[in-house]
């Protein structure tokens, strides 16, 4: 197994845990959709392992807590997904 292969698959997780709508383009690209100006844009995110450590041997990993800032879907967005899911035969509770 390649260097560092282990870190970046749990870091991987963690990412797709933090942002649910986040895809794999391929094996070594992982997308994420946002929002930025009332359009949608796709950060892509590839990771190597260093090298050599910038942060000294003494360095331990730790997660971060998530400073994502979540928002609450406008009504209109509510209504799109409703609407999407009664076209696939779902029903809205």
């Amino acid at each position: 197994m390649a260097r560092g292969s282990q870190a970046k698959q749990e870091i991987l997780e963690k990412l797709k845990e933090t942002f649910p709508n986040s895809f794999m383009e391929d094996a070594k690209i992982l997308r994420i959709p946002w929002q930025e100006n009332g359009e949608t844009v796709e950060v892509k995110i590839t990771m190597t392992a260093a090298k050599n450590l910038l942060g000294g041997e003494q360095t331990k990993p730790t997660v971060p807590k998530s400073k994502v800032n979540l928002v609450a879907p406008s009504a209109e967005e509510k209504a799109e997904v409703e609407t999407m899911i009664r076209a696939l035969g779902g029903r809205i509770h």
